[in-house]
């Protein structure tokens, strides 16, 4: 059975991309799907930027989250913290990885905090094996990212 047949019959294989599911979903049913890869929603709170990522991060979808933080940075006035609440981030690659590398930097230049919170298992290990994790706070709740920023000063 191929991915052609996986797809097609309603199993989507975690590696191929969303992108590539659809290509094979039209040529199977000769109907333009599209199912968006990463949906991202925005809400502020006081001094904190509060992105919900739903989906996966990937190439096709990266700039999505490069957007809105460039969103956020642009319109927060007073903004301290940008918190990524990851509960529905299924997977990430290495262009969603690099995505949050370049603005971790151009963050903490700023002095705004960039903390993960509500992490799934396997993202967390990407980040772990990686060695990201000794780079981004990652933390296990809003209420800890909190806590977090109480303690060191963001």
């Amino acid at each position: 059975m191929g991915v052609y047949d996986l797809v097609t019959e309603g199993y989507t294989p975690y590696f191929c991309s969303i992108e590539y599911k659809n290509k094979v979903l039209q040529m199977a049913t000769g109907k333009a799907t599209y199912v968006p890869a990463m949906e991202i929603t925005t809400h502020q709170e006081h001094d904190t930027c509060i992105l919900a990522l739903s989906g996966d991060l990937d190439f096709g979808s990266c700039l999505l989250l490069d957007e809105a933080i460039k969103k956020a940075l642009q319109e927060g006035v007073s903004l301290k913290r940008v918190y990524l609440n990851c509960q529905q981030l299924h997977f990430i690659s290495s262009a969603g990885l690099g995505v949050l590398v370049e603005h971790l930097h151009v963050l903490q230049a700023q002095k705004v905090a960039l903390i993960l919170h509500d992490m799934n298992p396997v993202v967390r290990d990407t980040f772990s094996i990686l060695g990201l994790d000794q780079y981004f706070p990652i933390v296990s709740s809003k209420e800890e990212a909190n806590r977090f920023c109480q303690s060191h000063g963001c």
